[in-house]
Formats: structure tokens, sequence, C-alpha cells
């Protein structure tokens, strides 16, 4: 494999990687409940805060733009869990 399909593997994988949260996001607000661990959900956010700033930094786009959508979920994840919990 060359690093250049490589990278475009790891570049696709990144940007799918948001999307993992979707199906909770739906099922908190479409069920109305949320038994999730708010601490849990709080570091997530707080450890998805540097790699903003790191990409911002380095002027990575797509480590900016993906950590930026990742602390958007987490934060709806989290409204959800103070709503619904």
């Amino acid at each position: 494999m060359s690093a250049s399909t490589l990278e475009k593997i790891i570049v696709l994988v990144v940007c799918l990687t948001p999307l993992t949260n979707i199906p909770q996001l739906v099922k908190i607000y479409t069920e109305h409940s949320a038994p999730l661990s708010l601490t849990t959900w709080i570091l997530y956010t707080l450890v998805g805060l540097p790699w903003i700033f790191y990409g911002m930094f380095y002027k990575n786009r797509l480590l900016t733009s993906v950590y930026t959508i990742n602390v958007m979920m987490y934060l709806g994840i989290l409204t959800g869990i103070l709503l619904y919990n």
C-alpha cells in the first residue's frame, strides 16, 4: 500500500468518525431518554477542545473541522443527557 493510498483511507475514516455519534443523538432525542454518563461526555468534549486549537495553530483544516464537528455532537449529547437523564 502506498503512502498516498493510506492517507486517502485515513482522511475518509477521519471524516466519517463524527457520524458515529448520530445514532446516539437520534436515540436520545427520539426516546427522550439518556441513561449515559455525564462525566464521560464532558471528558470527551474537554479532550476534543485542545485538538481544535491544535488544528487551528498548525492550520490543519481537516483536524480543526473534524474535532469541531465532534465537539458539536458531544455538546448535543450532553444537552440531551441534561434534559432527559
